[in-house]
């Protein structure tokens, strides 16, 4: 495995964050947190998808668990995330 993207399905409309957190299998490391800032013009439902690139899914190390939010400024929509987090 080179890289792995997340597709994420969500509900909104206008000008927000999504937050993909991520926690590796490798012993020692630190929680990875991507951001990415989406836009969408009405309150349909929407994909989008965040990539880890293949040098940071070397360092980091396999991911075990995971958590995805939807941000609006400093305000949290929504959130899931995996059984392990």
């Amino acid at each position: 495995i080179h890289g792995v993207r997340y597709d994420i399905n969500w509900y909104g409309a206008g000008e927000v964050t999504l937050r993909l957190e991520l926690r590796s299998i490798k012993p020692g490391s630190e929680p990875v947190s991507m951001e990415r800032i989406v836009e969408s013009g009405m309150g349909f439902r929407h994909w989008s998808s965040i990539g880890i690139s293949p040098e940071t899914y070397r360092e980091f190390g396999r991911p075990y668990s995971w958590r995805v939010s939807l941000w609006r400024g400093q305000e949290m929509l929504a959130k899931q995330e995996s059984f392990l987090w």
